[in-house]
């Protein structure tokens, strides 16, 4: 075989997987674009590691000094538990499956986004999801909230299909590892105790799931 013709073919087989790798990510994002609830932007902890032991120490015992009774690993346990309840109602079309689980902005738009995939018939399957760690990022307080950032290293196969037909119309079968942070807040419970009027958003005592913010995938 020629030298030029080798050269050739090498140049379009090359040319040919970067077209499928640049499909297989333009399909992933597309997709992911649309899971789970409120869409928040880049995390401010994308690119860092959960935080030192004895830095997540402090925060804690900050949270401790209006909240005795706050348990990091409890509060990882329900945040993934809520993790999943959200992706239900998510898969099956179902928003209010997450109401109780969500600010008022963050269900807005849970709403929203499944609203438009039963205008367009379509249904996002996220095949054989799992969670393979979850990490406190980082503790915030003010006069009236709590936030808690809590990082979700997951994967599945993440797909849109027609509802009707079951053909794929976004993304493929085939599984993928994701990261996300979910940002969850509440209303201080000293700070309504002490007489302070309910923060605006629908926050109560309770933790709600504010929005979600990518990290990779």
């Amino acid at each position: 075989m020629p030298l030029w013709l080798m050269i050739l073919l090498g140049t379009i087989f090359g040319g040919l997987i970067f077209f499928a790798i640049f499909m297989f990510v333009r399909s992933r994002k597309k997709s992911k674009e649309a899971l789970g609830a409120s869409a928040g932007e880049t995390s401010k902890y994308a690119g860092q590691a959960p935080p030192e032991p004895e830095v997540l120490a402090g925060q804690v015992a900050a949270i401790r000094e209006h909240d005795a009774a706050f348990d990091e690993g409890r509060f990882l346990k329900w945040a993934e538990e809520t993790f999943f309840k959200v992706q239900e109602s998510w898969t099956e079309r179902q928003a209010s499956g997450a109401r109780a689980l969500m600010t008022d902005a963050c269900f807005a738009d849970h709403e929203r986004r499944i609203g438009e995939l039963l205008a367009k018939n379509e249904k996002n399957e996220l095949d054989a999801l799992a969670v393979s760690g979850t990490a406190i990022m980082g503790i915030e307080s003010d006069k009236q909230t709590d936030t808690i950032t809590v990082r979700f290293n997951a994967q599945c196969a993440d797909y849109t299909v027609n509802a009707e037909t079951g053909e794929v119309v976004r993304g493929n079968k085939a599984v993928g590892a994701w990261v996300e942070d979910w940002v969850f807040m509440r209303a201080r419970p000293d700070y309504l105790a002490g007489g302070g009027e309910m923060p605006a958003g629908g926050l109560e005592t309770n933790w709600r799931l504010a929005r979600i913010d990518e990290v990779m995938g």
